[in-house]
């Protein structure tokens, strides 16, 4: 969860829909792969890779974001999950850039930096917005760079130097929604567009049904390459 976010929010991420299916969306797409540690990059308040730890036999994690403002080690039951500012080099089988790249405008360097730090075979999970056309004041507060398409992140990670393995749009199942609701604001003049997190609180019914069409979309998602909210590629380093 993007410290921004945590600072200017109430969301939290083990109770609200959208980062719970998230979170059970990337715990789908890294089934079946074989990793004991993970590099987190960019990843705020850690949600993701604890995520994974509490749900996989993982067992270290390394948190990675220039937000930090010191070095500490958190433990989930007897696994590790560290967070720091940068590292030299890292063993970590599988890299997390979940909604991170959409932030940077070299977004190609950045992730070639990474790649550069680990070894050959390693498997990135990347995430980020979908669609320009959904660009809002959300984007505008989060100091967002762009949003992605499927063809577009292939080709950023390809010209990372990955192989991807991977590519799908994620939320199709709510799509239409915010869709509507952003294309109307657009209607409005532009002094009246408040840069703001979109992010809120629901009811519990709300949240509950939201949840709910996000988990069964998960089964399918796989061969989604039509439309959703967010694009997700798996990737590997040759």
């Amino acid at each position: 969860m993007d410290l921004k976010e945590i600072e200017t929010t109430e969301i939290d991420p083990d109770k609200h829909w959208y980062y719970q299916s998230k979170a059970g969306a990337m715990l789908q797409l890294v089934n079946g792969l074989e990793f004991d540690s993970i590099l987190d990059v960019g990843a705020g308040s850690g949600f993701f890779s604890k995520y994974i730890l509490q749900n996989t036999t993982a067992i270290e994690a390394t948190c990675i974001d220039t937000g930090y403002t010191k070095e500490k080690t958190d433990f989930i039951a007897e696994k590790k999950q560290h967070f720091c500012r940068t590292v030299a080099s890292s063993k970590a089988q599988l890299v997390l850039m979940m909604d991170v790249i959409e932030h940077i405008e070299d977004d190609i360097s950045f992730i070639q930096n990474y790649v550069e730090k680990c070894s050959s075979g390693t498997t990135f999970l990347v995430s980020v917005p979908a669609f320009n056309f959904l660009w809002s004041e959300h984007d505008v507060f989060l100091e967002h760079y762009r949003r992605y398409t499927i063809k577009s992140l292939r080709k950023v990670l390809k010209s990372a130097g990955l192989e991807v393995t991977h590519s799908q749009y994620f939320f199709g199942a709510v799509f239409i929604i915010p869709m509507v609701i952003r294309l109307l604001k657009k209607l409005l003049p532009t002094q009246t567009r408040e840069a703001k997190s979109q992010m809120r609180n629901h009811s519990f019914i709300v949240n509950y049904i939201l949840h709910l069409a996000c988990k069964a979309e998960i089964p399918l998602m796989r061969s989604n390459k039509l439309a959703g909210l967010s694009v997700f590629c798996l990737a590997q380093k040759p």
